[in-house]
């Protein structure tokens, strides 16, 4: 019983390695890919939404002019 149960304790420990790994995968690569991602589509949103907003204020100037 005793060898059975260190064997479970050593097949757990090497999941819990392997999972550590793939967070560390994940958290290293995936997720800095994704920022990155994400900090461009930002920068795309506030150019079309500067352009949108100077196309809106050029209208209203010349419609009072």
């Amino acid at each position: 019983m005793e060898q059975e149960n260190r064997e479970d304790i050593i097949r757990i420990e090497g999941k819990l390695e392997l999972l550590d790994e793939k967070l560390t995968n994940l958290r290293d690569n995936h997720i800095f890919h994704l920022d990155l991602e994400l900090k461009k589509t930002n920068k795309y949103i506030w150019a079309i939404s500067s352009v949108i907003f100077a196309g809106l204020i050029t209208l209203l100037y010349r419609s009072f002019l």
